[in-house]
């Protein structure tokens, strides 16, 4: 078997591999592409409706079964700072700066929420729990119902929990308290120190009577919380200065003492007087100690220069005019030498003056020296004295600096208490003053009024919130189905996964109810014909009536038969392995209308049924599976005496037989290819059906002994994994995959509406491209065939038709031609 299925993969490799019908493309599932959502809307476009329907329902209901409320406001502004009536700042005042202020009006908002706040209005109004349960509004239904149910959570939690005592929530007043604050609310208005008081009820009057009594008892309560600081701090600073008196009057005490000890009398004059000192005496010896650097180094170079030479910071117009009058003479004497020679009087006279003229300047340098050296020990003098004052001054500086430290300590402790006295002794003259003063920093703007129109429930905006709220909702689950929906559902999703898309055929409504598919496609007068006949043909003959016919059905499989022809058109596939990833995905049926459809075309056709677990093309035809290919593989029959003729004319089948208790053995035999290579003798196409390829390796073993490989998926029902996996699968033993073909698709969802213009179906009759293209591609292989011809007769060569030799079996065959009438062994 192995050298067979590597002589058929050599030989398919030869004819150009598989079909290239489409190009891989982007797939109508990318959530990149508008397609996608709108896909997802006429997807779910009934789900979308419902949730809409539901929400907009549920809405309305609550908005038109709950009481009208009624909402007073009152206006509040809540200044940076009180009025300024005092001339000083008062105890208790509100920072109201720009970085703070939005968290204090939230504070100012948490105190208005306070059960406190509510107790007060409470006490001011006088209100009772039976005047609060008069004025109770009506929930709507639903709103109602919810709060019933957590009322009674609560009470079991409460029952748990051992809650509910005196003071919790049956206490009237607690009860009254939380009432008012489920109906009260503040609202801030933005970009100022304004908020809005509102309360709800269902009596207008009470509502604005209630906004008013609650601002009212936050602006007295804000007051009396004031008095209250500012009464503690009168207390508190009676107190303190009590203490501070006696710490004034020590403290003054022992700042006399030290300066009588230390014979402090002016100690700021006396720090300064010895403080200037002590710098003029340091830029003095800086003064000295720059001149001593500067006469030292000019007596330095003075001592370095040579004997003959004065150095130029030394010099004077003496030694100026002595070098002047040597300078003269060498000149002279080197004049009078040349012309004389150096034995002449005049030159002896002139070498006398210039040893004379030299002698007076080294006596002058020597003396430039001695000058030189008098001022450098006058500046070392200097400099000596001013360091020994400089000493003296800076130990008087640090012994005073010393006594003052303590002397200032004792001086800012007895200010410091003076001071802290004085201004609490002033602070507690004014908290005096403030508290007879009522200052405020709350003041009330607009005041409630009783409102004329109800503020709740707002029926339109409801309505319209819901309608838009159901509908993004209904939306956004649809998109998010749809992308948790991994399933086929166009022959796009194929191709996104880089596979020849076959076709598709059309979803039958009926098929879901059990019935035999192929006479559920024929017309309703050949399914009387055929329910009233009783030959063993009638099956056959019925669908050859049909095939004659045009619907929906039988184009969906011509399209495929096309497909399957022009994948090589110089030798199209012969053996046909259809098959499918799980159960259920109607690879059965599509070999019986592809085996159909191929026989229509006058060839010569079988029909296999290699599903040894799960027999199914024999039921479809009517046939009695008692004999078959799992007699022949056991080698139990000859080949020929398996097939049966169907009725249709061009095409026979091989049923599967009795289940064999080993069918991947009996398909891994030597048999099967036997066979295959005999039927390709006899018949033109051979149309094979094997069980699920997911399931078992049965597919995988026959699809290496056949030209070609079709997948069948069903719509909405095939995880576009599993098309995936088996692809891969089919690949990785080097099967001829030909492409997918999607069956059972919905062609009234989104992009198949126009779906078989010339043929009715589902009492609507539309125009599907996928028609208009496949029937392109019949042109074009007509045009193809035409074109061989002429290449053949111009070449001297004739193509002719390819003829096969076809042997059927008998239908009733005598008992002594079986083994026994129970079956046969099927054991290999």
């Amino acid at each position: 078997m192995a050298d067979l299925a590597k002589q058929s993969r050599q030989g398919m490799q030869e004819r150009g591999g598989g079909p290239r019908l489409f190009e891989p493309s982007p797939s109508s599932r990318d959530r990149s592409t508008v397609r996608f959502y709108w896909e997802a809307i006429i997807k779910y476009r009934r789900f979308v409706l419902l949730v809409l329907f539901l929400v907009v329902a549920l809405v309305a209901l609550e908005t038109f079964t709950a009481t009208p409320l009624y909402r007073a406001s009152v206006r509040v502004e809540v200044d940076a700072e009180p009025a300024k009536v005092l001339p000083y700042q008062e105890i208790y005042q509100v920072a109201m700066d720009p970085r703070s202020m939005e968290s204090d009006l939230r504070t100012q908002y948490s105190i208005l929420q306070s059960r406190t706040m509510a107790r007060g209005v409470i006490k001011r109004l006088n209100l009772t729990n039976e005047r609060l349960l008069q004025l109770r509004e009506k929930s709507g239904v639903i709103s109602e119902t919810l709060r019933q149910v957590m009322r009674a959570v609560r009470g079991v939690i409460d029952r748990l929990i051992d809650e509910g005592g005196p003071g919790g929530q049956n206490d009237p007043t607690e009860y009254m308290i939380d009432r008012l604050l489920s109906d009260l609310q503040i609202n801030p208005v933005l970009e100022s120190r304004l908020m809005d008081v509102s309360f709800s009820s269902p009596s207008p009057k009470f509502a604005a009577m209630v906004a008013n009594a609650w601002v009212e008892e936050y602006i007295e309560q804000n007051f009396q919380s004031k008095l209250k600081t500012t009464e503690m701090a009168t207390k508190f600073l009676a107190e303190e200065l009590k203490e501070l008196r006696v710490k004034v009057e020590q403290s003054e005490r022992d700042l006399n003492d030290y300066a009588r000890t230390k014979g402090i009398f002016t100690t700021e004059g006396s720090q300064n007087e010895v403080t200037q000192k002590l710098n003029d005496l340091n830029t003095e010896i800086t003064r000295a100690q720059a001149n001593l650097i500067a006469e030292q180094s000019q007596y330095d170079q003075a001592r370095a220069a040579s004997a003959t030479r004065v150095p130029t910071n030394l010099r004077s117009s003496v030694t100026e005019q002595i070098e002047a009058r040597l300078s003269a003479l060498r000149q002279d004497y080197a004049r009078l030498t040349s012309q004389f020679g150096p034995e002449w009087p005049e030159v002896i006279q002139a070498q006398r003056q210039i040893t004379q003229g030299e002698q007076e300047l080294k006596q002058e340098r020597e003396r430039a020296l001695e000058e030189a050296q008098g001022r450098y020990r006058a500046s070392l003098q200097q400099y000596s004295q001013l360091s020994r004052v400089m000493d003296r001054q800076r130990q008087l500086a640090y012994r005073l600096n010393s006594d003052l430290v303590q002397f200032n300590t004792l001086k800012r402790e007895a200010d410091t208490n003076r001071q802290l006295y004085e201004g609490l002794l002033a602070r507690l003259k004014q908290a005096g003053v403030e508290a007879g003063f009522r200052s405020n920093n709350i003041q009330i703007v607009d005041r409630a009024r009783t409102p004329l129109n109800t503020w709740w429930p707002r029926r339109t905006m409801n309505l319209a919130l819901a309608f838009l709220g159901g509908l993004f909702l209904g939306l956004g689950l649809a998109v998010t189905l749809h992308l948790l929906d991994n399933r086929v559902h166009s022959p796009e999703d194929v191709l996104a996964l880089h596979i020849p898309a076959l076709g598709i055929v059309p979803k039958s409504q009926e098929l879901t109810n059990g019935a035999n598919p192929l006479v559920l496609a024929l017309p309703e007068q050949v399914q009387a014909d055929h329910r009233s006949a009783s030959d063993q043909d009638r099956m056959g003959s019925a669908l050859a009536r049909s095939a004659a016919l045009d619907s929906p059905m039988w184009e969906a499989y011509r399209r495929l038969r096309t497909c399957l022809l022009l994948s090589h058109p110089d030798q199209p596939p012969v053996r046909i392995l259809i098959a499918s990833a799980m159960p259920g995905e109607g690879k059965t049926t599509t070999a019986a209308y592809t085996g159909v459809v191929l026989a229509e075309t006058g060839a010569p056709t079988v029909l296999i049924d290699l599903d040894l677990r799960r027999a199914g093309l024999t039921g479809l035809f009517e046939i009695e599976n008692k004999w078959g290919m799992s007699v022949y593989l056991s080698g139990h029959s000859d080949l020929e005496q398996e097939i049966q003729p169907t009725g249709v004319p061009n095409l026979s089948i091989l049923p599967a037989g009795l289940r064999p208790p080993n069918p991947a053995a009996l398909l891994s035999s030597k048999r099967l290819p036997n066979a295959l290579e005999r039927l390709t003798k006899q018949f033109r196409f051979i149309v094979i059906d094997t069980g699920p390829l997911l399931c078992y390796t049965d597919a995988l073993i026959i699809s290496t002994v056949v030209d070609g490989v079709v997948l069948v998926g069903r719509a909405d029902q095939t995880p576009i994994r599993n098309l995936k996996l088996a692809s891969e699968q089919l690949t990785g033993v080097g099967a001829n995959l030909l492409g997918v073909l999607v069956n059972g698709l919905d062609v009234t969802e989104f992009g198949y509406g126009a779906y078989g213009g010339y043929y009715p179906y589902g009492d609507q009759h539309r125009t599907h491209s996928w028609t208009r293209f496949f029937t392109d591609w019949a042109r074009v292989q007509t045009l193809w065939n035409r074109m061989r011809v002429r290449n053949g007769s111009s070449n001297g060569t004739r193509v002719a038709p390819r003829k096969a030799s076809r042997s059927r079996g008998s239908k009733a065959r005598s008992q002594n031609e079986r083994p026994s009438e129970s079956g046969p062994d099927l054991t290999l």
